[in-house]
């Protein structure tokens, strides 16, 4: 079942696992949450911002990207970059303009940020051309994401 799926009744998805600021309150069923609510807005009232959330997920699945290609260069037998490089180059192969680059007296690697519709090129066909920049043990793991 997908949220998604608007073939299927609304009820199907918010009926039996519906959240209540009470249940909030619950230590025990506080699960996904790090505060309490500031407002006492009923959760169904809720509108989630499905743009900001997006970019949220993709900047931070695009900084593991490259702290992984980073680890995988460090821990390499020459400590290249090759790994940060063939990552670089796929995502480029997507039809965005990306670099990174060190700023001067700085060790924190920057990257091109990308505008909404990169980040749509990137998102929809990276997948396909992670193959050679994972690791073989998370490769299938990270694609689904």
């Amino acid at each position: 079942m997908h949220r998604w799926d608007t073939s299927k009744p609304e009820v199907l998805y918010t009926a039996t696992k519906a959240r209540t600021i009470a249940s909030l309150r619950s230590v025990q069923l506080r699960q996904g949450s790090v505060n309490l609510p500031l407002l006492k807005i009923p959760i169904d009232h809720y509108v989630i911002d499905e743009l900001h959330l997006f970019l949220r997920i993709f900047d931070v699945l695009m900084s593991n990207l490259i702290s992984l290609a980073l680890l995988m260069g460090r821990t390499a037998r020459d400590g290249s970059k090759q790994h940060l490089d063939a990552l670089a180059s796929a995502i480029r192969s997507c039809g965005v303009t990306f670099h990174t680059w060190k700023e001067q007296g700085r060790e924190q690697l920057k990257w091109t940020s990308l505008t909404g519709d990169g980040r749509k090129k990137v998102m929809k066909t990276l997948p396909s051309k992670q193959i050679e920049v994972l690791p073989h043990e998370t490769i299938q793991e990270t694609i689904k994401l």
